[in-house]
């Protein structure tokens, strides 16, 4: 009995670990050429934190923006990053470089929320498709100073007309065949960018994750439940 209650401890632990894991998440965008649309850069962590860096990687065509003052378009959320400093350069691998730290040595508030809001700006030229944009290296410091690895976040950016929920294969019409294809999806038989299908359309309930919980969303669609 003891055996089996320690077991069952470790399983606990181990869940709990991988649910709470510290990480960073930005939702996927679509965005029409020429158009300017703004990400959302979260962190969930358990750890307490001093200072983050990342750097984010875009398809080509999509940039951030300047401002009037010739500062790159990123703007702190001062609820979490209270009297923290910015610094953002573009880096010669065409990689924005994002760097936020307090020189008192403040914490990040709370433990999930928004770090960051980010403008995007899409060439006029770009094709329409699904592209991969990530954010990478990303490092911390916790209050000792040590450094605190997480890792990569990876996303899409759809430029081309606003995605239509559930028109996973892109024929403009919600059957039997976007239910499959959404499956091949979650089977990893669309893993090559770009993306035979419409990744954004796939996510159905809107949870950032795809799913099995979509295949139900989608069909609930289909059969007018929706």
């Amino acid at each position: 009995m003891k055996l089996l209650r320690t077991t069952i401890l470790m399983v606990l632990l181990a869940f709990a670990d991988s649910t709470w894991a510290d990480e960073v998440k930005v939702a996927n965008i679509s965005m029409m050429p020429g158009q300017n649309k703004t990400i959302s850069v979260e962190l969930q962590n358990t750890t307490t934190l001093t200072g983050i860096e990342f750097w984010m990687r875009l398809p080509e065509g999509v940039s951030i923006p300047k401002d009037e003052e010739g500062d790159y378009v990123v703007i702190l959320n001062s609820t979490r990053l209270n009297k923290f400093e910015l610094e953002v350069a573009l880096d010669a691998d065409g990689r924005y470089h994002i760097l936020s730290y307090s020189n008192s040595l403040k914490t990040i508030k709370g433990n999930s929320g928004e770090l960051f809001s980010i403008e995007l700006t899409c060439a006029d030229d770009v094709a329409e498709g699904n592209y991969e944009a990530g954010i990478e290296n990303i490092i911390c410091s916790d209050q000792n100073l040590d450094r605190v690895d997480l890792p990569d976040c990876t996303f899409s950016v759809h430029i081309g007309l606003e995605t239509q929920l559930g028109d996973v294969n892109k024929d403009k019409a919600i059957t039997i065949a976007d239910v499959t294809a959404l499956v091949n999806i979650i089977l990893g038989k669309d893993n090559t960018v770009p993306y035979i299908y419409d990744h954004e359309a796939a996510n159905v309930n809107k949870d950032e994750v795809i799913t099995i919980a979509d295949v139900t969303a989608l069909v609930n669609i289909i059969l007018g439940k929706n």
